[in-house]
C-alpha cells in the first residue's frame, strides 16, 4: 500500500512538473500552457493544476528514497527536451531528406538478405498472406489518420523475404545431387582463360547422361586444362567431365561459393576430360533463342576485343587494359593483381560504378561542351538534356561490351537514374536516387543484397552522398550568414597571374577531393571488406591519391577515345598513352603493394557484426542532425562483436582428409596435407594470419613425423594421425585426444582411445567409444566443422554427462571440457543445398 502512494505521489510530482514547463516555455504551435487534459508531446496523461503540483513538491521517490526537486526537475527536462530535439530532427528529415522513404527500403533490403540467413524454406503462402493482412491494416490505419510507419517496416521486410524466396524458387536452376562422370551436351557459353594455361568454361546445358530434365542444372561450371583444339562462345559441344554439387564452406559461416554460383544459375562444377566433340548448331526459334544468340554475339565481340588490345599492348599493361575495357581478367598477371589488392586498389578491376560513372561522365562533359561551342544551338535547346541521353545510350554500350555482370548491371541502375534525372531537370545524387536503385536491385537480384559487391557498392555511394550533403549544407549556411557570396577571388598573388593563381587552386581543390573521397569510401566499405575478404588496405588512400589521376584522366579518357577513333582506322593511337597510364598504375601498385605489412593487410573475420554496423551506416547516410549521432551506439557494439569474435579450436574439413588444431602459439596447424590448400587457407584468412598470404610453411603431415601440438605429440603414419592432447585457443591444455583416420584398418584401435574420430571413410558400427564421430557420412551431411572446447568446473569430480550436442572427456579428467560444434550447413535444406 506504501508503494502504491509513493508511486501516485511521484507521478503527481512528474505531472506538475511538466505543467509548469508548459507555463515556462510554451507548448510549440500554442501561446500558452496546456489546457487541464490537453496531452502533451511525449506524454500522454493530464495536466495537474496548480494545487496537485504544489503537493508535488518534495514528494518521496520510490523505496523512500526523497528526490531534490531541483534534480528532478533538470532531469526530467533534459529527457524531454532530447526527445522532442529527436523527433523533431525525424520530422524535418523526414520532409528534407524522405527519411522514411529511406528506411522502408533499408527495411525491403533487410528482409531479402535474411531469407538467405535462414536455416530452413519460409512457407512462401503463409508470408505472402501475412504481407496482404498486414498492407490491408496500413490502408485502414492510414484513413483513420494513425500511425502506420512501424507496420510498413514489418511489411517491407516480409516482402524483400518473399521477393527473394520467389526469385529462389522460380528463375534459378536444379542442383546436381552427387558427384558423377557424366556425358554432357551443350553450348559453350563463356571462356576465361588463365595465365595458367587453365581455361574456365560455363556451359548451357541442353542434357546430361542419366539424368532427368528436372534434375539438370541449367548451366555448369568445368575448368579445362588448355591443350588442342581452341573452343569458342556458342560452340556446340558434346563433352565429358566428372562433375560434382556445388562447394561449400570451407568453415562454418564462411563464405558460401555454391550460393555464388547458384544465384548465377550454375548448379555443378568439374573438371573436363580430353573428348570433346563438335556438334552442328540448333536451329531453335522463339525469345529464348534470340536471346543466347545474342549473349554469344556479345561474347565474341568482347573476345576480339580482348585479343585486339592484347595484341597492341605490351607486358603487364595489356592483361589490366582488357580486365579494364571488357571484364576479361583471364590475361592478368598474378601478381598484378596481388599488388592492386594489396594496395587497396581492387577495385579498378571491377567494372562497377568507378568504370561506368567515368564513361558516363566524360561522355555526358564531352558532349556538352562540343555543344556549347555552337551558340545557337547552346541557347535555344537543351544541351544539357541532350548529353545526358548520350551518356546514357554510350552507358548502356558499355554494359553489354563488358559483359553485363551483375556489378556492372547494379552500377548501369545507379547512372541511369542519375541521367535520367538530370534529364527531367531533378537533382541527379541524391540519397532519394540511390534508394531508387536499391529498391529496383532488390526486385530484379535480391540475392545480391547478401554480396560483398551490391553491399559495397552503396555502402561507398551512400557514405558519399551523405557527407558531402553536409558539407554542401554547411558551406550554403555559411554563406546566408554572411550575407554574399565570394567568387574567383584576386586577380593576382604577390605578382602571380590570377588564372596560374585559380588553376592551382583548382588543382590542389580537385586532389584533395580525390583524396576525401577514397578516404570516405574506404571507411565506408571497411567492415564489408573484414567480413567478407578478410582484408583491408592500410596505404590505399595513398595508392588512390596516386594512382585514380591516371586512370580519370590518362587511362579511361583514352580509352573512350580509341573506341571514338574506330570509324576512321585510328583506333590504336590512343591506346599508345593508354599503356603508359597502366605502367604507371602497375608500378605505383608494385610500390604501395611492397610496403605495406602483410600483419596488417590481413585481419580477423572476428564476430557476427556486419549487420550492427550496417545499422550504424544507415543511421550516418539517412539522417543528418541529433539522431545521426545515435549511429556511433551501432558502431561500438560492431566493434565489440567483431573484436569478440572465437573461432574455435579443432577444425574439420568438409572430405575429412585434413583437420587443424591448435599449437603452442595459438595458431591453426594443419594436419593431413602438407601444403597450402584452399578451404585451410580461408581458415586462416578468418583468423587474420598472414600465412594466408605468405604461403608460410605450415604444419601437415601425410608420412610418418611428429610435430610439436601443444601438450602432447601430433604423430603421422599410413593409416592415422593422432593429436594426444588439444589445446583450446587460449593455451589451456584439454586433454582431449582426436585421430585423423586414412585406413579402415586404424578404425579398431582408436576407437578405443580417442575422444574424436575424423574420417573420410564410413565408421564401423562398432566405434562406440569415442564421444564424437564424424566420418564420410556425417560430413557429407553437416559439412566442415569447427568445435570449442568449454571448460565445465562445475562438474568437477562428478561423472561426466553426455548431451550432444557437446561433449565431454573421459573420468579421469579434472575438468568437464564440454564440446560446442558449429557446422558449415543447417539443419534445413536450402536451394542451393539440394545435391547435400
Amino acid at each position: 500500500m506504501k508503494a502504491e502512494q509513493d508511486l501516485a505521489q511521484l507521478g503527481d510530482g512528474v505531472k506538475g512538473l511538466m505543467a509548469d514547463r508548459n507555463e515556462e516555455k510554451g507548448e510549440k504551435g500554442h501561446n500558452g500552457p496546456l489546457a487541464a487534459g490537453q496531452q502533451g508531446l511525449f506524454y500522454d496523461f493530464p495536466v495537474p493544476t496548480k494545487p496537485e503540483r504544489a503537493r508535488a513538491e518534495g514528494a518521496p521517490g520510490l523505496a523512500g528514497l526523497t528526490l531534490r526537486p531541483g534534480l528532478l526537475r533538470r532531469l526530467l527536462f533534459r529527457g524531454e527536451a532530447i526527445l522532442e530535439r529527436l523527433a523533431e530532427d525525424w520530422r524535418r528529415d523526414g520532409e528534407e531528406q524522405n527519411a522514411r522513404f529511406l528506411w522502408l527500403v533499408c527495411a525491403l533490403a533487410l528482409g531479402a538478405a535474411s531469407y538467405f540467413s535462414l536455416p530452413d524454406e519460409p512457407n512462401l503462402l503463409v508470408l505472402g498472406c501475412l504481407v496482404l493482412a498486414l498492407s490491408l491494416v496500413v490502408i485502414n490505419r492510414a484513413r483513420r489518420g494513425r500511425s502506420v510507419f512501424l507496420i510498413l517496416i514489418a511489411v517491407m521486410g516480409m516482402l524483400g523475404c518473399l521477393s527473394a524466396g520467389l526469385q529462389s524458387q522460380l528463375f534459378t536452376t536444379p542442383v546436381l545431387a552427387k558427384e558423377q562422370s557424366a556425358e554432357i551436351v551443350g553450348q559453350l557459353e563463356r571462356v576465361e582463360r588463365r595465365v595458367s594455361g587453365d581455361e574456365r568454361w560455363t556451359v548451357r546445358v541442353e542434357s546430361i547422361k542419366r539424368l532427368k530434365a528436372e534434375e539438370t542444372p541449367a548451366k555448369l561450371l568445368l575448368v579445362r586444362k588448355a591443350q588442342g583444339e581452341d573452343f569458342h562462345a556458342g560452340d556446340r559441344l558434346r563433352m565429358f567431365a566428372r562433375i560434382a554439387p556445388l562447394q561449400r564452406s570451407a568453415y562454418p559461416g564462411g563464405f558460401d561459393y555454391g550460393r555464388f554460383l547458384w544465384s548465377r544459375s550454375i548448379g555443378a562444377q568439374g573438371y573436363l576430360s580430353k573428348r570433346i566433340e563438335r556438334l552442328p548448331a540448333r536451329q531453335d526459334d522463339g525469345l529464348s533463342s534470340i536471346a543466347q544468340g545474342l549473349s554469344v554475339q556479345v561474347e565474341g565481340m568482347r573476345a576480339a576485343i580482348a585479343d585486339y588490345i592484347a595484341e597492341r599492348m605490351e607486358g603487364d599493361a595489356a592483361g589490366l587494359a582488357v580486365a579494364l575495357s571488357v571484364g576479361k581478367r583471364d590475361r592478368l598477371a598474378e601478381q598484378v593483381e596481388t599488388d592492386l589488392r594489396r594496395s587497396g586498389l581492387a577495385h579498378i578491376l571491377a567494372i562497377s560504378g568507378l568504370h561506368m560513372g567515368l564513361v558516363a561522365m566524360s561522355v555526358f562533359w564531352g558532349v556538352r561542351m562540343l555543344l556549347s561551342l555552337l551558340p545557337p544551338l547552346a541557347l535555344g535547346h537543351p544541351i544539357k538534356e541532350w548529353s545526358a541521353g548520350i551518356a546514357l545510350i554510350c552507358a548502356t554500350f558499355y554494359l553489354v561490351l563488358s559483359g553485363a555482370s551483375f556489378a556492372t548491371i547494379r552500377a548501369f541502375v545507379m547512372i541511369a537514374i542519375f541521367l535520367v534525372a538530370i534529364m527531367a531537370g531533378r537533382s541527379a545524387l541524391t540519397m532519394h536516387n540511390l534508394a531508387l536503385a536499391m529498391l529496383l536491385l532488390l526486385f530484379l537480384q535480391p540475392y545480391g543484397v547478401i554480396e560483398a559487391g551490391m553491399q559495397m557498392s552503396f555502402a561507398a555511394t551512400a557514405a558519399l552522398i551523405a557527407t558531402y550533403d553536409r558539407f554542401t549544407v554547411r558551406r550554403r549556411e555559411a554563406l546566408a550568414k554572411d550575407g554574399e557570396v565570394k567568387r574567383g577571388g584576386a586577380n593576382h598573388l604577390n605578382g602571380v597571374p590570377g588564372g596560374i593563381v585559380l588553376l592551382s587552386y583548382g588543382s590542389f581543390k580537385w586532389i584533395a577531393g580525390i583524396g576525401l573521397t577514397s578516404l570516405i569510401a574506404s571507411l565506408a566499405v571497411l567492415p564489408f571488406s573484414i567480413a567478407h575478404f578478410q582484408q583491408v588496405a592500410p596505404l590505399g588512400l595513398i595508392a588512390n591519391l596516386m594512382v585514380m589521376p591516371i586512370i580519370s584522366l590518362v587511362v579511361m579518357p583514352l580509352g573512350l577515345l580509341s573506341f571514338v577513333f574506330y570509324p576512321f582506322g585510328l583506333q590504336s593511337l590512343p591506346l599508345i598513352g593508354a599503356q603508359w597510364g597502366l605502367e604507371q598504375v602497375i608500378w605505383f601498385a608494385h610500390i604501395v603493394s611492397s610496403h605495406s605489412d602483410p600483419n596488417m593487410v590481413i585481419v580477423k573475420q572476428g564476430g557476427s557484426f556486419l549487420l550492427v554496423a550496417t545499422f550504424a551506416l544507415m543511421i550516418f547516410a539517412i539522417h543528418r542532425r541529433t539522431l545521426a549521432l545515435t549511429a556511433l551506439v551501432p558502431a561500438v557494439v560492431a566493434v565489440l562483436l567483431w573484436w569478440g569474435g572465437d573461432g574455435g579450436d579443432l577444425w574439420v574439413s568438409e572430405s575429412g582428409r585434413r583437420i587443424a588444431v591448435r599449437g603452442d602459439d595459438q595458431r591453426w596447424q594443419l594436419i593431413g596435407s602438407n601444403r597450402m590448400v584452399l578451404d585451410f587457407s580461408a581458415l586462416l584468412r578468418a583468423e587474420g594470419d598472414v600465412r594466408a598470404v605468405s604461403q608460410e610453411d605450415v604444419v601437415g603431415r601425410d608420412q610418418l613425423r611428429t610435430v610439436r601440438g601443444g601438450a602432447g605429440l601430433a604423430t603421422c603414419d599410413q593409416d592415422a594421425c593422432v593429436i594426444r592432447s588439444l589445446l583450446t585457443s587460449s593455451g589451456e591444455v584439454t586433454g582431449l585426444s582426436v585421430a585423423l583416420i586414412k585406413n579402415p584398418s586404424a578404425f579398431a584401435e582408436e576407437c578405443s582411445k580417442r575422444s574424436v574420430i575424423v574420417s573420410n571413410l564410413p565408421a564401423p558400427q562398432t566405434c562406440t567409444g569415442p564421444k564424437l564421430v564424424m566420418d564420410r557420412d556425417v560430413l557429407a551431411k553437416r559439412g566442415s566443422q569447427t568445435m570449442t572446447f568449454i571448460a565445465d568446473k562445475s562438474s568437477e569430480g562428478q561423472s561426466p554427462v553426455h548431451d550432444p550436442p557437446t561433449m565431454s572427456t573421459s573420468s579421469q579428467s579434472m575438468i568437464d571440457w564440454q564440446l560446442s560444434i558449429q557446422t558449415a550447413m543447417p539443419k534445413g535444406k536450402r536451394p542451393w543445398h539440394r545435391g547435400s
